[in-house]
């Protein structure tokens, strides 16, 4: 749910909708931010809906849930039934798209899945997690095209969203297999830099760090690791000339490393690699996230708009591009300081073996 905030995008992708999950919290925002709502008015079914389209990606998925009522026992009870919470299996969802001047070009049927056997799994929570369902295709998405969502539930209850599709974009720096060129003269930074793109409204990008760990006592036991973290959120201005540049040092570096590593005297640790994740999505994305999550305040209480940009139901129906780099290396001076800064030095990382002064620490 933290990605989601900060957008991540999980601004991660739509194969990791798991991260993204946010019908549930439309669920509950629904019900917390109407204050008049009359429990013994006649029944209307709402359906909440969630998906992001996206071109980087083999398959695409979209959660559909509903809201219920439940005038008698417990709704905690109510949320563990799967009937409950999900439409019929024989709700009809399809994405059809059109060309820049509207003409249709293909119908796409949906197919409903179980998450678990697509590989995506559902987060944790008070709201039945076995069976969950998600509606997939892996049929490709397009440049230059909107794509029109339209379902029917059971009920005969039609609801409709359209989107943009999100392209591509270009990175400048990194790049796949480079390397990020501090200079480590005191704190050193580099750029990160890409261009912006007329489908993409905001950009986010995460940061992986892949590192091995091995027991000290017995060096055949390793495994490799790694932790992650949201390091851009929420970018829309670029700098100038539509290029974005975003600064990162190496004492970001190394307070993420910080952040999220445990302390543990047994292992001994080694940097491997670092990987990112650049993501664009659109303006219905960003509304969605500034809106819906703003109810999560001190004013949370009263009764606040919701923003959807669906018709006949709540949720998100939008587009965004994941743009994946990997291999992305260090300098021997940077591996250096993972395991010398006074910052990182309890987390036992070894030096690289091109550092002046390894296997020691330079003089103080």
């Amino acid at each position: 749910m933290a990605m989601l905030v900060r957008f991540a995008l999980s601004l991660a992708p739509m194969n990791r909708i798991l991260t993204l999950l946010v019908l549930v919290a439309c669920i509950a925002l629904w019900s917390k931010c109407s204050t008049d709502f009359d429990v013994t008015g006649e029944h209307k079914e709402i359906t909440t809906v969630y998906g992001l389209l996206d071109q980087s990606q083999s398959d695409q998925y979209i959660r559909i849930q509903r809201a219920y009522l439940n005038e008698e026992g417990s709704a905690l009870d109510v949320a563990q039934n799967a009937d409950s919470i999900y439409h019929a299996d024989n709700m009809s969802v399809k994405l059809i798209r059109f060309d820049l001047n509207g003409n249709q070009q293909e119908e796409i049927q949906m197919n409903r899945v179980e998450s678990d056997q697509s590989g995506v799994e559902k987060d944790s929570g008070i709201f039945a997690s076995q069976p969950s369902y998600l509606y997939h295709t892996d049929q490709p998405i397009y440049e230059e095209s909107i794509y029109e969502l339209e379902i029917i539930t059971p009920e005969g209850n039609v609801i409709t969203a359209e989107t943009t599709v999100v392209a591509d974009f270009r990175i400048f720096t990194p790049q796949d297999m480079d390397s990020l060129n501090f200079n480590l003269n005191g704190d050193s930074t580099v750029q990160l830099r890409w261009r912006k793109d007329d489908t993409g409204f905001v950009y986010d990008a995460k940061m992986t760090m892949v590192y091995e760990e091995k027991e000290i006592l017995n060096p055949d036991n390793k495994q490799t690791k790694s932790i992650s973290d949201v390091i851009i959120s929420g970018r829309r201005e670029p700098d100038q000339n539509d290029i974005f540049v975003e600064l990162f040092s190496v004492r970001n570096l190394l307070d993420f490393m910080n952040r999220n590593i445990e302390e543990d005297p047994t292992v001994q640790r080694r940097f491997l690699e670092l990987q990112f994740n650049f993501v664009a999505a659109t303006e219905d994305v960003y509304n969605f996230q500034l809106v819906n999550f703003a109810q999560f305040s001190v004013a949370a209480g009263q009764s606040r708009p919701q923003y959807s940009n669906l018709e006949g139901a709540i949720g998100v129906f939008s587009a965004r591009y994941n743009s994946p780099l990997a291999g992305i290396g260090l300098q021997a001076g940077v591996v250096e300081q993972m395991s010398c800064s006074p910052i990182t030095e309890h987390l036992n990382f070894k030096g690289h073996p091109g550092s002046l002064n390894y296997p020691d620490c330079p003089p103080q």
